[in-house]
């Protein structure tokens, strides 16, 4: 782990010198940042479309098939009856 992680310490400290302390600390937090919120977004967004889609499948009509299916079969149970 060490292996990796030096050389990355090493450019950041002849790039940035004395600011190096900040710098890797301000780039730490955006990436935990980062990490928290997309997955989040992601989740409010896959939540979303599947409420549309609830909110649509409910606001389907019945259509003149199904319409003249159940008429057909309810005439058919009124028929029976007698």
């Amino acid at each position: 782990m060490t292996t990796f992680i030096q050389p990355l310490l090493e450019i950041g400290d002849a790039v940035f010198g004395a600011y190096w302390p900040a710098v890797s600390l301000t780039v730490w937090t955006l990436l935990k940042i980062v990490a928290i919120v997309l997955p989040l977004m992601g989740a409010v967004a896959y939540l979303t479309l599947a409420e549309r889609k609830v909110i649509g499948y409910m606001q389907v009509r019945i259509g003149r098939i199904v319409s003249v299916t159940l008429d057909c079969f309810s005439r058919w149970l009124t028929a029976s009856s007698f």
